[in-house]
């Protein structure tokens, strides 16, 4: 079967999300492959870089599992590396995926992003039925687009921490979502982490703040 898979994948230069459902009673283990929709998979369709144009032959790398009234949400992104005078890892989108707790895929999205190395690190804080996401961003992107309404190719990407702002993306269960930018990078800056430390239980996020080589930490809440 995962040969099948495999095969048919590379036919058509297309990824999908594979979901494990163990039962630890029953000793079964159930099994879903799901290609990416379609909108999905046309936003990944694109060159960039050394990346070869076609969402199979990219590299997605699954980042957070997160669990949710007995859902579960994988977060994934789209990395490459390329290497020059020095190497540099870009992620591109998250890929999020809603599996229910029978195991069954419910529905996948993609939401935009385009950051480098150090900046590519994110944190996370669910709260009333909802999933925030805290990252940063080019300002350009989120002047000339929206998170439904953007061109890939000419979304740009953020290397240094001034000058970036730091964006919240909310996620409903439903698959909606919304962003807006937190507040800009200038001075103290957030350096996201790729672990999240919750003061008290999901509504207060510790995030690390730098100066060049002082650092202090602050908090997110979300009423």
């Amino acid at each position: 079967e995962v040969a099948k898979y495999k095969e048919e994948i590379n036919a058509n230069k297309r990824a999908g999300t594979f979901s494990y459902l163990v039962d630890n009673i029953a000793g079964t283990v159930k099994t879903q492959f799901e290609f990416f929709p379609e909108d999905v998979a046309h936003k990944l369709d694109y060159s960039q870089g050394l990346v070869s144009k076609g969402t199979g032959r990219k590299y997605y790398t699954a980042s957070q599992l997160i669990t949710l009234n007995e859902d579960y949400y994988l977060i994934e992104n789209h990395k490459y590396t390329i290497s020059g005078d020095a190497v540099s890892t870009y992620e591109r989108e998250f890929i999020v995926t809603k599996i229910n707790s029978k195991g069954e895929i419910s529905w996948t999205k993609i939401f935009p992003k385009n950051t480098v190395n150090n900046l590519n690190n994110f944190n996370i804080l669910t709260h009333n039925n909802k999933i925030y996401l805290f990252y940063l961003e080019h300002p350009k992107n989120l002047e000339n687009s929206t998170i439904d309404s953007y061109t890939p190719e000419k979304y740009t990407e953020i290397r240094n921490y001034n000058g970036s702002v730091v964006v919240g993306l909310e996620i409903n269960p439903n698959g909606t979502a919304t962003r807006k930018q937190i507040f800009e990078n200038k001075g103290w800056c957030y350096d996201p982490q790729p672990f999240n430390i919750l003061l008290e239980k999901d509504n207060l996020l510790l995030l690390r703040m730098i100066n060049k080589k002082d650092e202090r930490f602050d908090v997110i809440k979300i009423d």
